[in-house]
């Protein structure tokens, strides 16, 4: 049945553009007030913006500490907190992993959550859960949903093109996703489900789609759209009250396939493709897919990866194995079905 209550977490403000950071100090101690306890969490490769941003923020009265982030485990995580103990704020400087860890950090402590990110490698940046690692997979705990996002377009086009271009192929899992709840909603596999959230979530990837040449470009108006779609994901996922409206068998398959191969993927790129793979077993064309990845400027196939047949195949064995989520791929597929369903992909 769907949920039987509406719950919609958002940030207060998203705000998205050339040289936002600039307004970071602002937004934060007019929105949050001042004299507030704040532990600003961040990397190396970003750590003049931290110390930029904590300078800024103590000469509007905010009692500001500043800690590098390592790797996104619960040991991490726990560290964190210990270093933050009494803060009220925590400020999310970098990519991914930064802001994954800041939104742990946040919920355990209990404290508001301002996401600043300079990537747009996944679509992480203001979901109400956290992705961590331990014990070589990667797991979803409870993170708090930022009170503010800032997005600044040039902080993100600094980062590696992958780094930029790898959400949009985590967006676009949706295309699997989507028929993959929809289908264990039908089959009373998953509980969780909404009407409204599913049709946004729709309409949202059929326009990121449509604008996807306008990213490699660095189109401004097409980024815009891009970064503020990223951002709603936590929105969908709160609506719907599971991570499921942007996750389905072609994440199963991308967890596996890191597994198999242990190679560090991106997961931007390997979901994308995963969602090229598993579309046919929806009814979906295949090309659809590739024809939308090829033109945001992402890989159209796991030779582009280093990732052999086998490596797929094998992984495709095994996916149905990474959550207990009910998908297309039903109580697994054999090696025969997964070398059909990987031809012309590799």
């Amino acid at each position: 049945m769907p949920l039987k209550e509406l719950n919609i977490n958002v940030p207060y403000i998203i705000r998205v553009g050339r040289g936002s950071i600039s307004e970071a100090p602002s937004l934060i101690s007019e929105t949050l007030g001042e004299r507030r306890k704040t532990l600003i969490l961040g990397s190396r490769s970003i750590w003049s913006e931290v110390e930029w941003l904590s300078s800024e923020l103590q000469a509007k009265g905010l009692d500001t500490k500043v800690a590098k982030v390592g790797a996104a485990s619960p040991e991490e995580v726990s560290r964190l907190v210990g270093e933050g103990r009494g803060s009220s704020l925590i400020i999310g400087i970098g990519g991914g992993r930064n802001i994954d860890v800041a939104k742990a950090v946040a919920h355990d402590l209990g404290a508001k959550l301002v996401s600043i990110p300079t990537t747009t490698s996944t679509d992480a940046m203001a979901t109400p859960f956290a992705i961590l690692w331990e014990g070589g997979r990667s797991k979803a705990v409870k993170g708090a949903t930022p009170l503010l996002l800032i997005a600044d377009l040039d902080l993100i086009w600094r980062a590696p093109e992958r780094l930029q271009f790898s959400g949009f192929g985590d967006y676009i899992a949706k295309v699997t996703a989507l028929p993959d709840l929809e289908l264990a909603y039908m089959l009373g596999r998953e509980e969780n489900f909404s009407p409204v959230a599913m049709s946004m979530a729709y309409q949202f990837t059929e326009m990121l789609i449509e604008v996807a040449d306008g990213i490699p470009v660095r189109d401004e108006e097409v980024w815009k759209l891009y970064v503020l779609l990223l951002a709603l994901d936590g929105m969908l996922m709160s609506m719907c009250n599971t991570t499921r409206i942007a996750a389905g068998s072609e994440h199963l398959f991308a967890y596996a396939l890191e597994e198999v191969t242990g190679k560090g993927l991106l997961h931007g790129e390997t979901v994308g493709l995963g969602a090229a793979l598993l579309a046919t077993l929806h009814g979906i064309d295949r090309e659809y897919v590739l024809d939308a990845l090829d033109r945001a400027s992402l890989p159209t196939s796991f030779s582009d990866l280093g990732v052999s047949k086998e490596e797929v195949v094998t992984a495709l064995t095994i996916a149905h194995k990474m959550r207990n989520w009910y998908t297309v791929l039903g109580e697994g597929m054999g090696r025969e079905a997964a070398e059909r369903l990987a031809e012309g992909l590799v």
